[in-house]
């Protein structure tokens, strides 16, 4: 017996859909352990804190935020500062070390979770009025429009099956 046209589009649908969950999950090397770094930035007076935005290898991350990095790697990472700031200095706490803390550009090494804060001194902090608030889910939108698209095709794809 042959499988309708609608079923197997279907079918498709949701084995793409755990094709890409499994990938993302395994997206770490299998062997090595998993860290989870904070991150964040403050004006080096206290007047505001978490406005610009840490980039680690090509990853743009809004602030505050967290990462999952791989231990005993090195990252690439550099601070974007927000217009009216400059940069200041890498404070690294916790089993994170950054090997030039004076330099917005610089290498992140990670053997263990702990907090890398940017500080940064000017006037950014007037034209936002202080802390600005992230959506620390961006991460998952893709999936959720993914989940979105397969939910909507089942649904229009069983519709027209029941005409």
């Amino acid at each position: 017996m042959m499988m309708s046209r609608s079923r197997v589009v279907s079918v498709f649908l949701v084995a793409v859909l755990i094709a890409l969950v499994g990938c993302s999950i395994s997206a770490f090397r299998a062997d090595a352990a998993i860290f989870r770094v904070a991150l964040g930035s403050r004006h080096e007076q206290y007047i505001c804190f978490n406005l610009g935005t840490i980039v680690i290898e090509q990853t743009p991350y809004p602030l505050p935020g967290a990462v999952a990095l791989s231990d005993a790697q090195t990252y690439a990472i550099r601070f974007l500062n927000p217009t009216g700031c400059d940069f200041v200095s890498w404070e690294p706490t916790g089993s994170v070390a950054i090997r030039d803390k004076k330099n917005p550009v610089s290498v992140l090494t990670v053997t263990g979770e702990g907090t890398v804060t940017v500080v940064y001194t000017g006037i950014c902090c007037r034209s936002v009025g202080g802390v600005v608030p992230t959506n620390t889910y961006m991460a998952l939108a893709p999936y959720l429009a993914l989940v979105g698209l397969v939910a909507t095709t089942i649904y229009i794809v069983d519709k027209k099956r029941r005409r």
